[in-house]
C-alpha cells in the first residue's frame, strides 16, 4: 500500500494506521501506548522531514548524545521504529539496536551482604513465612533462579543435587547438606514426601 506514495513522511495518518494495525495484531495496550510514543518522538525530531536513513542513523545517534537513556531504552525506541518500518514496507530504511554488552559480575552495590540476607530470612521466619525463607535460602546457596524453583523436588533432595532444564538445555545444581536437612523438616511438616518442594496452596508450581 505505502509503495504507491513516494514521500516518506511520517503523518498523522500513517501513525494512526500503523496503530490501528498493531491493535488488530493484538498487542498490549502498554505496548501499543509505548511504540507510539517512540513513533511521536522520532517525528518531532524529523519536523516533516522525509525518514531516511541516515536520517534514522542521526536520530539514534542523537538520542545517545543528548538525552542519554539507558542501551535498553534506546533499542526499545528502536524496535518499534524498525516495526512501523516493517508495515511500511520501508525495511530499506531500518537501523540496527546498540549493541549492550552483558556484565559479567553485579555491581559491588547492588549485591546483597550477609547481613541482609540473614536479616531477609529471619524476617521471613518471624512473620512465620516458612516457604519464603527457604525459598530465599534456597536461590541464595544455589544460584537458580525463582523460574527455575520448580526443579527442587524431594528426589533431588534426597541425592543431594538437582538438575535444571531450561531452553533445551540443562545443568546439574548442588544442594548443601544444611539445605538439604531443612527442606526436607519443611516437607516432612506438609506430610509430602516426592513431588515439588515450592507448592502454592492449591499443589501448583510456585512462579
Amino acid at each position: 500500500m505505502w509503495k504507491r506514495r513516494k514521500a516518506r513522511v511520517l503523518t498523522g495518518e500513517r501513525l494512526s494506521d500503523y496503530e490501528f494495525f498493531l491493535r488488530e495484531q493484538e498487542k498490549a495496550g502498554n505496548t501499543v501506548k509505548k511504540y507510539m510514543q517512540s513513533l511521536a518522538f522520532l517525528r518531532s525530531h524529523l519536523a516533516g522531514a522525509p525518514i531516511t536513513k541516515a536520517a534514522l542513523i542521526e536520530w539514534k545517534e542523537e538520542l545517545v548524545r543528548e538525552y542519554a537513556p539507558p542501551p535498553a531504552s534506546v533499542n526499545a525506541m528502536i524496535a518499534a521504529v524498525n516495526s512501523f518500518l516493517n508495515f511500511t514496507e520501508w525495511t530499506d530504511c531500518r537501523v540496527q539496536p546498540l549493541k549492550i554488552q552483558r556484565a559479567i559480575f553485579r555491581r559491588e552495590e547492588k549485591e546483597l551482604t550477609r547481613s541482609e540476607y540473614a536479616r531477609l530470612v529471619k524476617t521471613a521466619e518471624k512473620a512465620g513465612k516458612e516457604r519464603l525463607a527457604l525459598v530465599l535460602q534456597t536461590i541464595t546457596s544455589t544460584g537458580i533462579r525463582v523460574s527455575e524453583l520448580q526443579f527442587i523436588t524431594m528426589e533431588a533432595v534426597r541425592c543431594g543435587r538437582a538438575v535444571v532444564r531450561c531452553k533445551g538445555k540443562s545443568r546439574e545444581v548442588f544442594l548443601p547438606k544444611k539445605l538439604c536437612r531443612c527442606l526436607d523438616a519443611y516437607m516432612r511438616e506438609q506430610n509430602r514426601r516426592s513431588g515439588l518442594v515450592f507448592v502454592t496452596k492449591s499443589g501448583k508450581k510456585l512462579d
